[in-house]
């Protein structure tokens, strides 16, 4: 049993009131702790470009690289996320499917098609959890694909593996 705090338990034996932490609780901060970052992965300068319609969700996105160590930039659609992109040049874009205007898989093609963004590490980001989904995105030029909603742990990861190869 675990007592409950907010939303989260606390992880602290309940049935006899003692304050050591549990073996869930220990093995959990074990994995965690196997899951920090490496400062030496990720290269300070770099820029990772978010084009994500929803503000919440592209806030959590920004402060989520953040942590990184890394620039983090953001546009609201298709539009405006390829005109950053030809400004700035980022390291890597993360890039929401559902797009307004225009659409995430337009903006892929673009970027695969035009040669001096072609080699740009694209993580296609959507709540389109289909299998199918994640083949148009390895098909259409995506270097890695994660589904809504996430884990900013996981996020991170997939953003370190992008910017480190």
């Amino acid at each position: 049993m675990y007592a409950r705090v907010g939303w989260r338990h606390s992880g602290y034996c309940v049935v006899c009131g003692c304050a050591e932490p549990t073996q869930r609780v220990r093995r959990r901060a074990k994995r965690l702790k196997s899951l920090r970052f490496r400062a030496d992965t990720v290269n300070v300068n770099q820029h990772v470009l978010v084009i994500e319609d929803s503000a919440s969700v592209r806030r959590l996105i920004e402060v989520c690289l953040r942590v990184l160590g890394i620039e983090v930039s953001s546009a609201s659609d298709g539009v405006s996320g390829l005109e950053a992109i030809r400004e700035h040049t980022p390291d890597a874009v993360v890039l929401d499917i559902g797009l307004p205007g225009v659409d995430g898989w337009e903006v892929l093609r673009q970027l695969r098609d035009d040669e001096t963004t072609a080699g740009i590490k694209v993580l296609v980001l959507t709540a389109h959890a289909q299998p199918e989904m994640a083949d148009k995105a390895a098909k259409g030029g995506a270097d890695s694909f994660m589904t809504k909603p996430f884990r900013p742990i996981d996020l991170r990861v997939q953003v370190e593996k992008l910017l480190a190869g």
